[in-house]
């Protein structure tokens, strides 16, 4: 699992597609805290730019649309050898399905949250803009991006990236996953 896990993740470093949804997940956490002309989750007037529950609902936004990153990342992972044909290599090579199937997802998960967490980021540096109104920031607090970060990025990116690891590695199918997210958006806003 260790090599499979070494390799997704040289593979996913070498990629242009992590650097470049990480950097706009942290443009767009940073033009949301940063600019009054970007909002999301309609958000109250009344509140600071920087207040606990602001942070907290922009990274649910950024979570929410960080699932199609995250079946860039997993569903690219574990379909990738059966588009190029090489996934009876892998298989002859005395790696065990298991050990693929775990290091295959380890991998995509850690870089889908990577790229996700880099809107936390991009809100917190959007916080210290000199442009920003002082009155609607409040003092700075920690606590509110640490809760954004294990309470609201990591279990939300987990769950999401193996369901539709699941997905893709059941139908070995990237636009099964792509439905199934556009299916799970739906829902959502349905529901929500």
């Amino acid at each position: 699992m260790l090599e499979v896990l070494r390799f997704e993740c040289r593979y996913q470093l070498r990629s242009p597609l992590f650097i470049s949804i990480a950097l706009v997940w942290f443009l767009l956490g940073f033009f949301i805290m940063a600019s009054e002309s970007v909002s999301v989750g309609g958000l109250a007037d009344n509140l600071n730019l920087n207040a606990s529950y602001t942070i907290i609902a922009v990274q649910y936004v950024l979570c929410i649309i960080g699932m199609f990153a995250a079946v860039a990342f997993v569903a690219g992972a574990v379909t990738r050898d059966t588009e190029t044909g090489t996934a009876e290599l892998i298989y002859a090579s005395g790696v065990s399905e298991t050990a693929y199937l775990f290091g295959r997802f380890a991998g995509g998960t850690l870089f889908a949250t990577l790229a996700v967490l880099a809107g936390v980021l991009g809100t917190l540096v959007g916080s210290f803009m000199p442009w920003l109104d002082a009155e609607r920031l409040g003092e700075f607090a920690a606590a509110p991006y640490a809760f954004a970060v294990f309470g609201v990025v990591l279990p939300n990116m987990f769950v999401i990236c193996a369901l539709f690891f699941s997905v893709a590695a059941l139908t070995r199918s990237m636009m099964a996953a792509y439905l199934a997210a556009l299916g799970f958006l739906v829902t959502f806003v349905i529901v929500a």
